[in-house]
């Protein structure tokens, strides 16, 4: 996670006013905790939650935090109000940030990288099938990359066929279907070892993929490809 990089995000555009730290959905698979940490360093004083659930929840991990929730059913007022949450509603004037704050707007710093590792490569012969039901073939003989995350950490479950991930600094594709714990690249000739470093997405001026590459490949909006990344995935970084 680039803390830094969130920071700056959220000072640059607090500069034009205060606005609102959207912590939706774990701050959309930055953790929470985190992103609030970043909003007090920025100067931000507010944090915003979709929903009354997420809202509950952000207070009880961010205590003494100003929590504003957009979408409050009226028999759930009262519980807000003694939970010290603000409705939406009540502050016209404040904007909710998100896509700068996070880097979905392809401008921005991103502030989160996805990595594992290469778990083993093997030999594929043209024509072979990869992962269940076999949606791709080598177009050719070569070598895949067995890699280690999968749809049971938040890996997008229609990245297969559609996005690259950067592998020793080669953009390489991700083929047949994304398992729960694993997905295939095809590495064509190249050799790359066992434990080799994977870059789903992160940093795009270091030649990464970014998040918003993932988004415009699977057709969906960036903040969809990082709100789903599971508690299981090891958070690194302050």
């Amino acid at each position: 996670m680039f803390v830094d990089a969130l920071t700056r995000n959220i000072a640059a555009t607090q500069a034009s006013g205060p606005v609102l730290v959207d912590v939706s959905a774990d701050g959309y698979g930055h953790g929470t905790v985190r992103v609030a940490a970043a909003a007090r360093a920025a100067g931000a004083r507010s944090l915003f939650a979709a929903t009354v659930d997420d809202a509950l929840r952000t207070a009880a991990l961010v205590p003494g935090a100003d929590v504003v929730v957009g979408r409050v059913a009226p028999g759930r007022i009262d519980e807000i109000r003694a939970a010290g949450i603000s409705p939406l509603s009540e502050r016209p004037d404040e904007r909710v940030g998100r896509d700068a704050l996070y880097g979905f707007d392809g401008v921005s710093a991103p502030a989160l990288s996805l990595r594992s590792r290469v778990l083993s490569t093997k030999a594929i012969r043209e024509g072979d099938g990869v992962s269940y039901g076999y949606t791709y073939r080598a177009p050719r003989d070569g070598r895949t990359a067995l890699v280690g995350v999968g749809y049971g950490d938040g890996v997008h479950r229609h990245a297969g066929n559609t996005v690259s991930v950067l592998i020793d600094g080669e953009r390489l594709p991700v083929v047949g279907r994304v398992a729960m714990n694993v997905f295939v690249v095809f590495l064509d000739d190249r050799a790359v070892a066992d434990g080799a470093p994977v870059v789903l997405f992160g940093d795009p001026d270091a030649g990464e993929p970014s998040v918003v590459d993932w988004a415009a490949a699977l057709q969906v909006d960036p903040a969809a490809v990082t709100a789903g990344i599971a508690p299981r995935v090891e958070r690194i970084g302050a």
